[in-house]
Order: C-alpha cells, then structure tokens, then sequence
C-alpha cells in the first residue's frame, strides 16, 4: 500500500492499495512503488494433502489439491483390493482401500410416469458395474377430454391408465329446465344428469317445487269450434300451444245424387265435417215377391239399405216328376230301384232356397 507521512510527527494518511495498468505493470500509477513478482519453483513439492511451489525470492507458496484422474486396481496378500491414484500434476501416487468411484451412467430403461427406469454404473477405477433404480418421474400424460360417473370426473394418463385430477362434479345444484323436466350439468366436465319430472304441489300449482320452472297455466281453455280434416278435429288452447285432437264420430250414412252420380255421405257428429264418396249398394237378403212354381220362375226383390234402390233376380221354376211312386206292399223287398229329380222351393225368413232332390223311387217285384 502507498500513504502520506508526515515528516516531523510520522502522522499518515490516504493509506490506499497499489494502482496498476494490468497484471505486467510493475510500478504503481501513483507512488512508483515497483511490486515483487514471484519466481516459482520448476518442481512440485508433495504430501498426502496436495502439491506446491515456492519463490525463489520471497516466502511466498503456490499450492493446489491434487488431480486424480482414473487409477489402478491392486489386491494386496491378504486379498484386500486397493485403488492406486496418480496425480496427473505432480505425480504422487496415492494407495488406499478400494472404494469404487462410480460414474459414465448409462440408462437401459427410461423411467414412466408411475414406472421405474435402470441405469448402469461404471466405477473408473476397476471397470465394474452396478445397475441403480431411477424414480418414477410422476408426469402424467393426460387427454384434454374429461372422463365420468354419476359423482365425480377425472381425466385417464394414456401411458399408465391411472386416473388423475379426480374430484366431485361442481356447481352440481345448477339446475336446468324446459317444459319436459329438470336436470343438472357439472361445471368442470359437462356431465349431465338424468332429466327427472317436475314436482308440482297440485294441478293449480304452476311452479316445479325442485327448480323453480314456471309451466304457465294449468288448465287449458279449448273454443267451442272445431278445426277439421280428413283425419280428424282439433283445437288448439287459448292460452298456448297445446292441441287436443279427435278421429271423427259419424253417424247415419245418407245418399245423394250430383250432376246424376250417387254419393255416400256421412256426417261427424262432433264437428259437422261430411266425409263423400262414391256410392256403393249394400243390398238386403232380399223379398220373393213372386214364388216360382213347377213350370215358372218366380222373383226376388233386393233393396239397397242405403239409397233404396231395388234390383230383381229370377228364382228357377221348380220342374215336375213324370214317374209315379210305387208303395211296396208289407212284408216285401226291394228288388230293383229307379231313380228320378225333382226341385223343392224353401222359404225361410224371405229368402228362398232351392235343392235339387233326388228321389229315389223303389219298385218292388214279389218274389215267386
């Protein structure tokens, strides 16, 4: 260091450390004051602790640790191994009881998010190897999509399948609402659960008792016009959409002539909508209104129940028998028989049935 003294007392002051250009300028800036520099030994000196150099012209000592690098492996006479370490600087040699140094990592497995990896060891002095367990590095690998039951939600790691970041749906009382019931969605995930019925007190009451849905007026109010079609009435509610819908109630079918054709018509009882078509008879069973006879054909009248219009079908005369019967007299047999037709006219309930008998006549022949 450089001062100022006082050259009667001694007093100093200013005391400050040597200014220098850089590390080759010899002489302060200042004071002048020109700086030892230190000429150290060519040779290393040693111990156990490390190695040094001193100046040849002062006191001064330049020591560092030693550097080890590799080693050899020796086995003593009672079989105790020992690592042999030469420093690469000033050449001494270091023997003590083996103790591997591990190192040059190699890894065989890599670790997962909830599975462990292996690496292998090297140790640089004896070339042996140990294999050591690398932890689970507990990084899911998580889809953005959420996954859920009925109480909670999760999201699934595609390479282990374990379920992460499980909680209970949120916000779960947020009820939601439309005129067919109530239900609730999770806020995180969207879950959404079963749409249940709204609860009202009674049929006046119009507010659901669970979420609060105003289903307006209870009782709907219908006029007394019905709207029609071919299918069927309707009318729809005053006082909103609802519909109610009938098929049509006809009643008595009548008949009518346009322009010379003949139509059905019916009529519904509750909205007066005619349904029209295309007449078609339903002809009754029928009247005889003349009976046949053996030698003439006789009628039958049919009339049409809905526009009574008749029509006539011919009924076949009868016919006659032109062999007389012979009554065997008692005690007697059949010999041979001869056959013969007839035709018999049955009326029942105005209808006539015809059948064609066969009457078989016997004649009988005594025996001689």
């Amino acid at each position: 260091m450089h001062r100022h003294e006082c050259d009667v007392c001694g007093y100093t002051e200013d005391a400050a450390s040597h200014d220098y250009t850089d590390d080759a300028d010899l002489d302060c800036n200042t004071c002048g004051h020109t700086r030892h520099v230190h000429s150290w030994s060519d040779a290393y000196s040693h111990d156990a602790t490390g190695h040094w150099k001193t100046c040849s012209g002062c006191d001064g000592i330049l020591k560092e640790e030693h550097n080890y690098s590799g080693g050899t492996l020796e086995t003593g006479e009672d079989g105790t191994e020992y690592s042999v370490l030469t420093c690469e600087v000033c050449g001494y040699v270091h023997r003590e009881v083996h103790e591997h140094m591990w190192g040059n990592p190699s890894v065989d497995v890599e670790p997962g998010c909830s599975t462990e990896g292996t690496r292998t060891l090297t140790c640089t002095i004896c070339g042996k190897t140990t294999t050591e367990t690398i932890p689970a590095t507990g990084n899911h690998t998580v889809s953005e999509e959420w996954e859920s039951d009925a109480t909670s939600h999760w999201k699934t790691c595609s390479e282990c399948n374990q379920q992460v970041e499980r909680d209970e749906h949120v916000s779960m009382g947020n009820m939601r609402a439309d005129e067919n019931g109530h239900w609730a969605v999770c806020s995180v995930c969207g879950y959404t659960t079963t749409v249940e019925a709204h609860i009202y007190t009674d049929e006046d009451d119009s507010t659901c008792n669970t979420c609060g849905f105003d289903r307006g007026h209870t009782t709907h109010t219908y006029p007394e016009t019905w709207q029609s079609d071919d299918d069927g009435h309707f009318r729809q509610c005053t006082g909103c959409d609802s519909v109610q819908s009938e098929k049509h109630t006809y009643g008595q079918t009548t008949c009518v002539t346009e322009d010379g054709v003949k139509y059905d018509v019916a009529t519904c009882t509750v909205c007066g909508y005619e349904s029209k078509t295309e007449h078609v008879h339903a002809w009754d069973a029928g009247t005889v209104t003349k009976p046949a006879t053996e030698t003439e054909a006789g009628e039958m009248t049919h009339t049409c129940t809905l526009c009574g219009e008749t029509k006539t079908e011919q009924i076949p005369a009868t016919g006659g028998d032109s062999q007389t019967p012979v009554i065997p007299p008692e005690g007697g047999g059949c010999g041979s028989m001869v056959s013969g037709g007839g035709i018999v006219t049955i009326v029942l309930g105005g209808m006539a049935l015809f059948a064609v008998l066969n009457i078989v006549k016997c004649r009988l022949y005594r025996r001689r």
